[in-house]
């Protein structure tokens, strides 16, 4: 790779990693809550969903699917029905007022929403073009360093918010506001595969 390609590349893994998704909502709602250091056992649960979802998707799905539409429609809808899972699942503990804010958001379900995030296909796909192995293994190791900080950056923004609005926002809000957020990109995940099939 060339110098300007690993800049680009850099610049695209960091502004799609930036863009507030589920995983990014998950990280920022755990730092609200639980602070910056007992969040940060988060970001390698993070990393390794989305390792295990690059892995999966260009090693076997992508070469099983191609460009079937069906199938990556199907992806999407298996990625919307966990999000409206994690989803209840916030709700429910921000409906426990403080005894469920202090439980702290686990590592299992940082790692199941990444795994499903969207922004793993694209960048299996689209981030991570066919090309030799050493490549394609320094791209990944390029993501994986973003992945880290970008995450670390996304818990202290939760820590700054919820610092920044002790007296208003309160733990369980939080969580609350966290379980709209991922329902609301189960939602446009299934509208965007009901406007493709139309």
């Amino acid at each position: 790779m060339t110098t300007q390609e690993i800049l680009a590349f850099v610049v695209a893994v960091i502004v799609l990693l930036g863009v507030p998704g589920p995983t990014n909502t998950l990280l920022a709602a755990s730092g609200a809550t639980a602070g910056f250091s007992r969040s940060l056992r988060l970001v390698p649960a993070e990393l390794g969903g989305y390792l295990t979802a690059i892995t999966v998707l260009v090693g076997a799905i992508g070469p099983m699917i191609g460009g079937d539409p069906a199938a990556t429609a199907g992806l999407k809808l298996i990625a919307a029905v966990w999000l409206a899972i994690s989803a209840v699942g916030l709700w429910r503990r921000g409906g426990d007022g403080v005894a469920g804010a202090d439980r702290p958001i686990g590592p299992a379900r940082v790692y199941l929403t990444t795994l499903f995030n969207p922004k793993a296909m694209v960048v299996a796909f689209a981030l991570l073009p066919p090309g030799p192995p050493d490549v394609l293994l320094g791209r990944v190791a390029i993501f994986a360093v973003l992945v880290v900080i970008v995450g670390s950056h996304w818990i202290w923004l939760g820590c700054l918010l919820a610092g920044a609005a002790r007296q208003v926002v309160v733990p369980h809000r939080i969580l609350r506001g966290a379980s709209v957020i991922l329902g609301s990109f189960a939602v446009m995940l299934v509208g965007s595969v009901l406007s493709g099939s139309l």
